[in-house]
């Protein structure tokens, strides 16, 4: 869609939309721990749901986890953690793969390699624990089977894959 707006479309053009369609949409009470996951780019999503739990003083608490390459490609990392410095519900946590020497841990990110739950289970595991992950699709792939690891009902965990129909499992 963003090539079509920007390659054909011109200031006062006006085109015909629909509200967003699909499953992939915050809807927990104020009351329901969640956890967002995002891999990459599948941090807009997170992002915004971040932004709207925030804006709304949700009562329970919010992990945010993500994973990229570096601090080159951690995008919002300032407005994540200056969001965790002014809630005290919001938990951030990151990973990079590839560390550049610039990037430094525990300032700039939290663990290296690829997102591993498994250390952080105690904390971001309740008994309703909603989860919200989006990312490329071996990002989610790994992430889908972390969680069911745990035992987890698919009813608790949603996701959005992006391009032609997949599924998670194996």
């Amino acid at each position: 869609m963003s090539n079509f707006l920007h390659d054909r479309m011109e200031v006062g053009d006006e085109i015909d939309l629909l509200p967003p369609a699909g499953d992939f949409f915050l809807d927990i009470a104020k009351t329901t721990p969640v956890v967002l996951l995002s891999g990459g780019v599948g941090q807009t999503p997170m992002l915004s749901m971040l932004n709207t739990l925030v804006q709304k003083d949700h009562a329970a608490p919010i992990h945010y986890l993500h994973a990229c390459e570096n601090g080159r490609q951690h995008a919002f990392r300032d407005h994540i953690a200056t969001l965790d410095s002014r809630h005290e519900q919001l938990h951030s946590f990151s990973w990079y793969r590839s560390p550049l020497d610039s990037d430094v841990i525990d300032r700039d990110y939290d663990a290296v390699g690829l997102m591993d739950l498994a250390p952080l289970k105690a904390s971001i595991l309740q008994d309703n624990t909603e989860f919200y992950f989006c990312g490329p699709i071996a990002f989610m792939r790994a992430i889908y089977k972390q969680l069911k690891s745990w035992g987890l009902e698919d009813s608790r965990l949603h996701y959005e894959l992006f391009g032609p129909h997949q599924t998670l499992e194996d």
